[in-house]
């Protein structure tokens, strides 16, 4: 019945540009021009066949496929052509006219014939995205505001930014210029002073403004009202407020728009103004004007395939959590959806990425998987799953992300904080082999997991928090409430940075010492409601190069951290507040079997170090660190740094600190079996990619302990995602430290050339070369040693034009 069913399939086409939608679209010679036209007839198990063009709609299927017969909407790529649904409209679609009056306040010395007004007619939406393209490039143009803005230093997004004079939670005042020149190519000016106009008009305007504690959110807000004779505005209430800290630009209104490229709307009449480019008209220049909220709308549907689309130029609505746009948008209410996949799907453009919304307790969403689809640049998040419905019936479960490039998001977010990627309450998640790069605050955020049974495996996160303090590639924050069974394995953390201005002034997260406050993961307020059944385990992952500390854990309970290897950060490993904030539910937090290399510059008192915690004398029983492997370098590196106090008492900044393991075992009960390597010891390579490779020689190998608090977990999560995540058996019988088990492999022989003959190897091992004249199994004479320092080793072959037979094995670990 299966075969019948599937012989009886049909394909629809669809072209954009030589379809009609009166065709039948049976035949690419009969195509539909609309991809709605084609879904409309689709019924399970057909496929919609989308050629290169631009589709200027939404797309909303009629009818669910099914299991064995999904209905497939797929892009087909001809001549470097790409099947693009787009939320915009051209602007040649619009009318223009050149202004002949100043009607929206512009700058008096502004020549009005340099913009041009269009009534967008018909629009429910006012646009928030406007780009220009160029040939294969696309240029985001910006909204009129000041201080024009450029970013000279990648991870400083606010640096040229205005500076406030002060503030509070509803009002931000700023009536002196900043000293002319501060910031590169942006002219001084503030809220008494804009443009030369020393009366400007910014009520409506929209104020971007980071908080004046740290710099933690950046909240857009409406200004409700501005005296400009005394530089301040008034706008809702922000969380954290403003101060003498906070950076700032406002944009949106006529006196703002001074540039080519500038452009704003008002609402009454709805009308968009623009300056264009080279002042080409606009109806001959090819500018997206986004409208359209929503790219694909798969509400309540099932077993849907989307394969090889584009999505561009979708809307932002600011709807933030509400979700009530993004370029895939599948909020259901009281129908299931299941068996929804997407493959090779771009989304670009656009104001958010994928909202994805259930209540468990009326109906969930299953099965969803996405494979090798590149998400960003998107204003706000690029995938966001909001789930009600409780622990015992969640909205969304069995997710699968995997192969997927997450970047450029969250700079023009509608909620205060930029996060790049949002899982609220996951249940069976996998988040396998992914890249999520380039976010304004943190990459990925969990929010609260009471049951996730879920893993992050294999990915790398790099360059969050460009535009926040106390963020992370990874954060995993409950506040509180339970999680459990969160497993972060395998994963790549480097290079976030997490500046921002205020805490550079306030000396937050110890600013002065050239730190930041980025982190690789992020484990904050977690704690387990399961006895016996961690919250997180942090398992062989390697965090590189971040602002702050490769491993952050603070405020949580019932978390191990083990065998991961932390390099090139001030702080290898933190643990803060854990033991005062949190009740003890099961067990301590354990921390073992870690790489944690340490080094910087001259001794001072915020020394560098390889751990970092915060533990009374009388508390630290409830804390387990043993097993770990230090390598402090410099002098002003330090094994670790031991807060003794609470960090709710006073002085709970005292600290002590250990330089070596030695010192960490005589004054605590920690590192009973915990070990130290001399700085010149070899105790880790790398490889390309930033990972890193044990050498056969390191201290680091045999010298770990079972990890069982990981294996555990690794077999709960993988039995519930029915994947393998476990480490296999460990080498010569004992588990090495670190996040790679070496195992030397057979090597094969790459190249005899030029009379040298050359190897895949293992760093730090000892290969014996050997040679014999007739080939047998035994009777090899030994030629030479030699001691590889990376992953290819080679030796000269003399005698190979003799016939004389070679061969090379592993002697053993360099001396």
């Amino acid at each position: 019945m299966l075969a019948a069913a599937r012989a009886v399939a049909t394909d629809y086409f669809v072209d954009a540009g030589a379809g009609s939608d009166g065709n039948n679209g049976l035949a690419p010679a009969s195509a539909f021009r609309t991809i709605g036209r084609a879904v409309s007839n689709a019924a399970p198990g057909d496929v919609v066949r989308v050629g290169p063009g631009r589709y200027r709609e939404t797309v909303i299927p009629p009818t669910s496929g099914t299991e064995a017969l999904p209905i497939t909407i797929r892009g087909e790529p001809a001549g470097g052509g790409e099947a693009i649904v787009s939320g915009a409209e051209p602007s040649a679609s619009l009318a223009w006219t050149r202004l002949a009056t100043n009607e929206i306040g512009l700058p008096p010395h502004l020549a009005l014939t340099n913009v041009f007004k269009a009534v967008l007619t018909g629009w429910t939406n006012l646009p928030e995205l406007v780009f220009l393209r160029d040939g294969t490039n696309r240029v985001r143009l910006p909204k009129a505001r000041e201080p024009d803005w450029v970013v000279t230093t990648p991870w400083r997004h606010h640096e040229n930014w205005w500076l406030a004079e002060g503030g509070t939670v509803t009002r931000l005042w700023d009536a002196t210029d900043d000293v002319p020149g501060s910031y590169p190519d942006v002219q001084a000016g503030s809220l008494r002073v804009v443009n030369g106009v020393t009366n400007p008009a910014l009520a409506g305007a929209v104020l971007w403004a980071t908080d004046g504690r740290q710099g933690h959110d950046t909240y857009r807000r409406v200004i409700l009202d501005h005296v400009p004779a005394t530089g301040g505005v008034r706008v809702a209430t922000a969380n954290y407020g403003f101060s003498t800290n906070t950076k700032y630009h406002v944009e949106g209104v006529g006196v703002l728009l001074d540039r080519e490229g500038e452009w704003l709307c008002t609402s009454n009449p709805a009308a968009i103004y623009f300056w264009p480019p080279g002042g080409v008209h606009p109806t001959n220049l090819a500018v997206e004007i986004a409208r359209r909220p929503v790219g694909i709308n798969l509400r309540h549907r099932s077993w849907i395939r989307i394969e090889s689309l584009a999505i561009e130029g979708v809307n932002a609505l600011y709807s933030g959590y509400t979700g009530s746009d993004a370029a895939v948008w599948i909020a259901n209410w009281n129908l299931p959806s299941t068996g929804l996949a997407f493959d090779g799907v771009r989304i670009r453009d656009c104001g958010a990425g994928v909202y994805v919304y259930a209540n468990g307790a009326l109906a969930s969403i299953s099965n969803m998987t996405w494979t090798g689809c590149d998400i960003g640049p998107c204003d706000g998040t690029g995938f966001m799953t909001v789930h009600e419905g409780g622990p015992a019936s969640p909205g969304i479960r069995s997710l699968r992300i995997e192969g997927c490039r997450f970047h450029d998001l969250g700079f023009r977010a509608a909620v205060d904080q930029g996060i790049g990627l949002v899982f609220s309450a996951p249940h069976r998640l996998l988040f396998r082999s992914n890249v999520v790069c380039d976010v304004m605050q943190n990459g990925v955020q969990v929010a609260g997991a009471p049951a996730a049974l879920s893993a992050f495996v294999g990915n790398v996160f790099e360059r969050c928090a460009l535009g926040a303090a106390d963020s992370a590639g990874l954060k995993i924050w409950a506040d509180g409430t339970t999680a459990s069974d969160l497993l972060v394995l395998g994963n790549l953390f480097r290079d976030t940075m997490g500046w921002t201005y205020g805490a550079s002034v306030i000396n937050w997260w110890e600013t002065s010492r050239g730190r930041r406050a980025g982190f690789g993961a992020y484990v904050d307020i977690v704690k387990s409601g399961t006895a016996g059944v961690d919250s997180v385990v942090l398992h062989r992952n390697v965090a590189v190069s971040n602002g702050y500390a490769g491993l952050y854990v603070v405020h949580s309970r019932d978390v191990a951290v083990c065998n991961n290897l932390c390099a090139g950060n001030p702080f290898g490993i933190v643990l803060d507040g854990q033991v005062g904030r949190m009740p003890d539910l099961n067990t301590s937090n354990r921390v073992f079997n870690n790489l944690i290399p340490s080094s910087y510059g001259a001794v001072t008192v915020f020394a560098d170090a390889g751990i970092s915690v915060r533990a009374p004398t009388s508390a630290i029983g409830r804390l387990s660190i043993d097993r770990n492997f230090y390598q402090p370098s410099g002098t002003g590196a330090v094994a670790m740094r031991h807060h003794y106090n609470w960090d709710n008492e006073p002085n709970s900044w005292r600290h002590l600190l250990y330089t070596n393991v030695t010192q960490i075992r005589t004054s605590t009960i920690w590192e009973a079996t915990g070990a130290q390597a001399a700085p010149s010891a070899p105790l880790f390579a790398w490889r390309e990619g930033g990972w890193p490779v044990l050498p056969l020689n390191s201290p680091a190998v045999d010298a770990g302990t079972v990890p069982v608090a990981a294996t555990a977990m690794m077999a709960r999560v993988g039995a519930a995602l029915g994947v393998d995540l476990g480490d296999g058996v460990p080498q010569n019988g004992a588990w090495d430290a670190g996040p790679e088990e070496v195992r030397p492999a057979p090597f094969d022989i790459r190249a005899i050339a030029g009379g040298t003959m050359e190897w895949r190897s293992v760093p730090g091992a000892r290969y014996a070369v050997e040679s014999q004249a007739a080939f047998s199994t035994g009777g090899w004479s030994h030629v030479v040693y030699v001691d590889a320092t990376g992953t290819t080793a080679s030796a000269a072959a003399a005698g190979a034009e003799s016939n004389v037979y070679l061969r090379v094995r592993l002697h053993g670990p360099s001396p």
